[in-house]
């Protein structure tokens, strides 16, 4: 299905390869670029998911930046159940202290579909969704 969508839908494809390249490379380095966290945390559409509700404000991100820094260092290091509740224990002080409005987990399982994007996906849009069962049909007769 992705190499269909080189061809169909390059643009995203090239996004996507860059943005998984570069979460993958980031395992090398001790800290995470202030792009990456923006890609990852803040940005609206990264290529692997689009978030308009549910995203942080900009006051959000830049009161959190930290913590959410130190939640993506945990998922590059380790794609677990276990990492996943202690990241949704950080999102939630982050709310407890009032730093977020809510617990935002759809961005945490954004940054989990970079960080593995061969064991995760995220939600998509319903058109994407009839995209991939259709797919799935022709192809396995799912």
């Amino acid at each position: 299905m992705i190499s269909s969508c080189q061809i169909d839908r390059n643009d995203w494809y090239i996004g996507y390869q860059k943005i998984v390249s570069t979460v993958a490379n980031a395992k090398n380095e001790t800290d995470i670029s202030e792009q990456l966290l923006w890609d990852l945390w803040y940005s609206r559409d990264n290529y692997i998911s689009s978030l308009k509700q549910g995203a942080l404000s900009k006051e959000e991100f830049e009161l959190s930046k930290s913590t959410l820094k130190n939640i993506t260092k945990k998922i590059i290091s380790s794609q677990s159940l276990v990492t996943y509740q202690e990241c949704v224990e950080d999102l939630q002080k982050l709310k407890d202290d009032g730093k977020v409005k809510y617990l935002h987990k759809a961005l945490l399982n954004r940054v989990f579909a970079v960080a593995a994007p061969q064991h995760f996906s995220t939600t998509v849009t319903k058109d994407a969704f009839e995209y991939i069962c259709s797919y799935f049909t022709q192809k396995w007769g799912v």
